[in-house]
């Protein structure tokens, strides 16, 4: 592609970057809206962690941007993080959620934590151990109680429809 032309469609370099992760961030959210039909707002967390962190597993290049945007809070997960707000506000409303910490608090300690475990996974780590580990403490730190975390989790790992 010549440079008039990238011009033509791109201010710069970062206004690519940016075009690329807000498409790649947009289609893992669409996979993931998939596999959380039917689901409760707990299930829906616990689904979504596992699924990341198997993403990652298969597509290490994925992961590797993924975990960069997730750990730089990088402007293209801006409607991913409201987007998980107000998921978590629904599940508040219900009774499924009880945080106690502001919404930005807890939605940048899932975000770091995902960014966190896809590092994990992309060293070696196994997608479903991480991913389990994972789940469950973003359930507590939506005010879940441990034991109901926990098998949250359990559940997300063995729930066989998740997948590539």
């Amino acid at each position: 592609v010549s440079n008039g032309t990238f011009y033509r469609y791109f201010a710069n370099k970062e206004a690519l970057e940016a075009a690329v992760g807000a498409q790649i961030v947009d289609d893992l959210s669409r996979e993931i809206a998939r596999e959380q039909v039917g689901l409760t707002p707990r299930q829906c967390v616990a689904v979504a962690t596992v699924w990341v962190m198997r993403k990652v597993a298969a597509d290490p290049e994925f992961g590797s941007i993924l975990a960069e945007y997730f750990e730089q809070r990088h402007e293209v997960i801006r409607d991913t993080a409201r987007n998980m707000a107000a998921d978590i506000r629904a599940g508040t409303a219900i009774g499924d959620f009880a945080a106690r910490q502001p919404m930005p608090f807890v939605v940048s300690m899932i975000l770091a934590t995902l960014g966190a475990g896809a590092r994990d996974v992309l060293a070696g780590g196994d997608p479903d151990a991480v991913g389990e580990l994972l789940a469950a403490a973003h359930l507590r730190i939506l005010g879940v109680a441990v034991d109901e975390a926990d098998e949250a989790a359990r559940w997300a790992v063995r729930r066989d429809s998740i997948g590539m």
